[in-house]
């Protein structure tokens, strides 16, 4: 006869997603152990990075600028081009992370002085986003109230 276990979900903070766990299986344990090292899916974007002392946040807007704008805005785009692709997986976190990069764009441009340094960055990033929206709009019109 065969055993059956239970299925529990846990949280898992750092990527907010549930991870199915099964009780009284020790060959599940590694797996899982596995799967709590593996790396946060945001951290695998270039552009996000850990702050240097742990627990105290992420910058979502981790780069410079080249110093040439026609440059900064190819790069803006390539970021942008992560970008897509890692919401297009359907991770979770994902309806608030274009929020945190505009905040940390704004808050680059303020710690640099001056809003030019890195404008093509955020014109490239924002244009290629925008672009995906106006097709998704056009796709999935919304009915009027």
């Amino acid at each position: 006869m065969k055993k059956e276990h239970a299925m529990n979900y846990h949280l898992r903070v750092e990527t907010k997603t549930a991870v199915p766990v099964v009780a009284d299986a020790p060959r599940k344990r590694a797996s899982r152990a596995k799967l709590h090292s593996q790396a946060d899916p945001l951290t695998l974007l270039s552009f996000v990075k850990d702050l240097p002392k742990r627990g105290t946040g992420r910058d979502f807007w981790a780069v410079n600028s080249t110093g040439d704008y026609a440059q900064d805005c190819l790069l803006g785009h390539a970021m942008a081009a992560e970008y897509l692709s890692h919401v297009g997986q359907g991770t979770n976190g994902d309806v608030v992370l274009l929020g945190w990069i505009v905040e940390a764009m704004i808050e680059r441009a303020l710690k640099e002085g001056s809003p030019e340094i890195s404008r093509g960055l955020r014109i490239g990033f924002l244009h290629t986003v925008n672009q995906h929206a106006i097709a998704a709009a056009r796709l999935f019109p919304r009915s009027a109230h």
